[in-house]
């Protein structure tokens, strides 16, 4: 199983893949800097959950899955964002994301959302 962590902070990319390492230690996690390379990913391999950044340069995590879901990709999305505001969260929820984490995310939110994507995906 794979998981995809995007986002532009390499070093919010390594928390969250060294956290979700603890728990999950057989999984691969697969890191993009950018909405770009997230997507070129997506196009190679199946992931079971992306943890997607909201605000990125360029391409924002919001466009971007906006398009993934347009294309007609079910992969579950969670957003990662340190606006806790309720329009960022709306917007996200509108743009098609499963949910929202807000940052510092901590390692019980990441893998509560790993484990119910991984039980869907059993199901």
């Amino acid at each position: 199983r794979s998981v995809l962590v995007v986002d532009d902070q390499p070093v919010n990319r390594i928390v969250a893949k060294q956290l979700l390492l603890i728990d999950f230690p057989n999984i691969r996690v697969v890191e993009a800097a950018d909405a770009e390379h997230a997507q070129a990913a997506m196009a190679t391999e199946a992931f079971s959950l992306v943890f997607m950044d909201v605000f990125m340069p360029g391409v924002s995590g919001i466009e971007a899955t906006q398009d993934l879901r347009q294309k007609g990709c079910d992969v579950v999305i969670v957003g990662l964002t340190a606006d806790v505001s309720p329009q960022v969260l709306d917007r996200c929820l509108a743009a098609g994301m499963n949910a929202v984490l807000t940052k510092p995310y901590n390692r019980a939110d990441l893998a509560q959302h790993v484990r119910a994507s991984f039980a869907a995906k059993s199901a």
